[in-house]
């Protein structure tokens, strides 16, 4: 998703945009009638190369920040421009944002580009409690990773991946993010508890759809 869109429209565009090329990723595998390449190494697989592609940029920019993906851009630009053959490919680009990701996160280069991979992402349960004009919450999640080899067969990895998680209250009827902080998870079952000021009504894992995740409405439950 280009920066321009979150900074012209605010932060309420970015679940319905990233969920609008996320569907039409998975329709696109969907209907795959070949097989389905990373992300570095796709070529004619518009589903791939736009639709997940621009979910995927955005995601990794949100880890590592815009303005190091923006870096990560420029290095590029300065090294290829205007070079006569061989031209560069997805392999240079990642030679050259792989030094602006910090060591804590440099998971995001083999799963996010170099993988197939997807998220199964759940709330399970969640409380609240008031203490001093502080909200606490209470949340116990399932997250699980798996890789996706080229015709779909799936095999779970190892966590210890940043998830985002997010935090709504009500405002004139309508969801109003209030708190938006990630998380590093290392097991399939984790609990958070932390305070925030505003008291929230719902809270939602991964809310801007970052993560492949295949189904979306066990991601966030009531208070």
């Amino acid at each position: 998703m280009p920066s321009w869109v979150k900074n012209e429209y605010g932060e309420k565009v970015i679940p319905k945009y990233t969920k609008y090329d996320f569907d039409k990723y998975m329709r696109g595998r969907a209907h795959e009638s070949k097989k389905e390449e990373p992300l570095y190494k796709v070529e004619g697989q518009g589903y791939v190369r736009y639709n997940k592609g621009g979910v995927t940029l955005f995601a990794i920019q949100e880890l590592i920040g815009e303005d190091s993906m923006n870096l990560a851009f420029k290095d590029f630009i300065n090294e290829y421009a205007y070079k006569e053959p061989p031209y560069p490919t997805t392999l240079d680009f990642i030679k050259l944002l792989e030094p602006r990701v910090p060591d804590s996160m440099k998971y995001i280069i083999e799963d996010y580009l170099r993988q197939i991979t997807f998220y199964d992402s759940r709330v399970k349960d969640i409380s609240l409690d008031s203490t001093a004009g502080n909200y606490k919450v209470n949340a116990d999640l399932y997250v699980k990773k798996t890789w996706a080899d080229s015709i779909g067969n799936e095999t779970e990895q190892k966590l210890n991946d940043l998830v985002f998680v997010g935090l709504y209250t009500k405002h004139n009827d309508k969801d109003s993010l209030i708190d938006y902080r990630s998380f590093r998870i290392d097991k399939e079952n984790t609990n958070l508890h932390y305070s925030v000021k505003t008291k929230p009504y719902k809270l939602v894992i991964d809310p801007y759809h970052l993560l492949m995740d295949k189904v979306l409405k066990d991601n966030e439950k009531k208070f």
